[in-house]
């Protein structure tokens, strides 16, 4: 054991120092009282972080053979002096974890270094010194090589975290809450690639096959979780498991007062990123202890199904939790996504200004709270580049995002659009594959992926990627990607059996059209339907039917009135038959 070389070794852990050779236990330099034993067990507990030391080992090194010790009460006695000497708690640990009937863990980062004794001159002191430190250094050297070591000992470079069983749906929120967190917090790291929350919670229904989940989603290592809340108390158990053999690495749980909830999810973070061997997270995306956060949790939740009434109810629910906690950056970051998602799906029509005017304010707010939070900076970058036209500034934006989380999909989507407008193809398709790895199972990853194969003219890739993702949404064959990709290859009876999905009436008007009057007459029954009222769209309609000057003096428009797509236009195949004319590069 490392106390037995004193005069070596210090373990330093949070704002603590434990000196073997002294045998002092420091708190940001000021010395705490503890007695022998007690720090003889600190000292075993911080030469084995994360690792289960059983009570039958503690009590080999703890007590000699021959020594009588009523040793349950010895041992427990002595935790509990060593809780409180380092402002610990049984319920909810920091530090010492207690596995009922087996033993203790010490919980955290422990940091071992090497102090060379005073008083040591001469040189055959320093010669043997070394010696023996070299002789300490095989000996560890062999310890790790052939024992099993945390697993923080071999970096993780990839990651999913399931969402966390629950029996009771009311408070489900609250579980897909804390397994999302995780998602955004150990994300952050440039050491992780985490899968995002679409993918990943995907496999909810048990029983699990994690081997199966792990090839599927390209992932190492699994966090699963359980989550109750019983009145007001909760109760969190994780697992991080290998998927290569489904072996467990680390557990743990989390038990406590709901008002002590947002402090213990930092906890589980911190926890969770010692044992993936990655950077813990920044303080300052602290959870909030208070109704704003449950708001917030709820908010996320609606956010993701991207529809426009539930858009709408996640936004009230986040200005909601603004209005309890006006300092909450994360909040404010949501409301940003949220009216940036209603502009870029085109939700409701003719109030695009409105909508990115709150957008911005609610990602300038966010970042003047906490200037960490990737959401908002991809939020100020959609909007610069679609409404704002300011593309210097989207593109600072946008880096920034990717720097400060570059496991976040929907930042890579929003920049492929950006890197679209600018007309920079190569980067976009590898932020678009790379979203897409990312988020594998996400709508919206695969949306970008069939668009940015259309917008590259390999219309039957396009198409492929939309058949292939219809195993998994069975509305993708609504699609306009997939719809224009047919229309790209004339192959226009099977443009109508995409619309047919959304809008039957519509279909059949198309395909009576094209029978009875071929392609000229399709477009003529296209140009009065639906959506009629969005200007890019009916310029695109009158490009094919070929009446140039009405499709240029429509683009004119949605340019002038800043409509979201018109960014887009200029590598928009649909608009092909446009360039050459002047007043194509005038508009661009």
């Amino acid at each position: 054991m490392t106390s037995s070389a004193p005069g070596v070794r210090v373990a330093r852990f949070g704002a603590f120092e434990l000196d073997v050779q002294t045998g002092e236990l420091r708190k940001s330099g000021a010395r705490i009282r503890l007695q022998d034993q007690p720090f003889r067990l600190l000292t075993a507990l911080l030469e084995r972080p994360g690792e289960i030391v059983t009570r039958e080992e503690l009590r080999g090194q703890l007590w000699p053979g021959d020594t009588f010790v009523d040793f349950d009460h010895g041992l427990n006695t002595m935790v509990r002096k060593l809780r409180a000497a380092l402002d610990d708690s049984a319920e909810t640990p920091r530090f010492i974890e207690t596995l009922a009937r087996r033993g203790y863990r010490f919980l955290g980062p422990v940091e071992w270094t090497s102090q060379v004794p005073a008083g040591t001159p001469s040189r055959r002191s320093a010669t043997v010194a070394l010696l023996a430190a070299g002789i300490v250094a095989a000996s560890i050297i062999a310890i790790v090589l052939f024992r099993k070591t945390p697993s923080t000992a071999q970096p993780v470079r990839t990651l999913a975290v399931l969402p966390f069983g629950n029996s009771d749906p009311a408070t489900q929120y609250v579980s897909d809450g804390v397994a999302e967190m995780l998602i955004d917090e150990l994300s952050s790291s440039p050491a992780l690639r985490g899968t995002a929350r679409t993918s990943a919670f995907r496999y909810r229904e048990p029983p699990l096959d994690l081997r199966k989940i792990g090839s599927e989603l390209g992932v190492s290592q699994i966090i699963t979780g359980e989550y109750a809340q019983t009145g007001d108390q909760f109760d969190v158990r994780l697992e991080l498991i290998e998927t290569r053999d489904a072996a467990q690495v680390w557990a743990s749980r989390y038990r406590g007062p709901l008002t002590d909830f947002g402090a213990v999810q930092r906890r589980i973070a911190a926890d969770a990123a010692f044992r993936l061997g990655v950077t813990p997270p920044d303080e300052r995306h602290a959870r909030r202890s208070s109704p704003a956060y449950d708001l917030y949790l709820r908010g996320r939740s609606l956010w993701q199904s991207r529809s426009r009434e539930s858009l709408l109810k996640a936004i009230e629910h986040f200005d909601r939790a603004t209005q309890i906690d006006p300092e909450f950056g994360l909040a404010y970051a949501g409301l940003a996504t949220a009216y940036g998602a209603l502009v870029g799906i085109s939700l409701i029509p003719g109030s695009e200004a409105e909508l990115e005017e709150k957008a911005r304010a609610a990602a300038e707010k966010a970042l003047a709270l906490d200037p960490t939070l990737a959401e908002a900076y991809a939020s100020l970058g959609g909007g610069k580049t679609s409404y704002f036209f300011d593309f210097e500034g989207a593109e600072r934006d946008f880096r920034r995002a990717i720097e400060l989380n570059p496991s976040y999909a929907t930042a890579r989507q929003w920049y492929a659009g950006h890197l679209w407008t600018t007309g920079r193809m190569t980067e976009a398709r590898a932020q678009v594959d790379l979203a897409h790895q990312l988020d594998p199972f996400s709508f919206n990853a695969i949306y970008f992926l069939c668009w940015q194969r259309h917008i590259e003219r390999q219309y039957e890739e396009a198409i492929a990627i939309g058949h292939r993702a219809s195993t998994h949404f069975p509305f993708i064959r609504g699609w306009n990607c997939l719809e224009r990709s047919y229309i790209m290859l004339g192959r226009y009876d099977q443009a109508i059996e995409t619309i047919r999905v959304r809008n039957p009436e519509m279909a059949n008007e198309l395909l009576t059209a094209l029978k009875t009057g071929g392609v000229e007459a399709y477009w003529k029954q296209r140009a009065g339907q639906p959506p009629a009222d969005q200007l890019y769209d009916r310029a695109r309609i009158h490009t094919a039917i070929g009446d140039h000057d009405e499709a240029f003096r429509l683009l004119g428009e949605a340019a002038s009135r800043r409509c979201c797509k018109i960014t887009w236009f200029h590598t928009d195949p649909a608009f092909d038959a446009l360039r050459g004319d002047p007043r194509f590069d005038e508009l661009a």
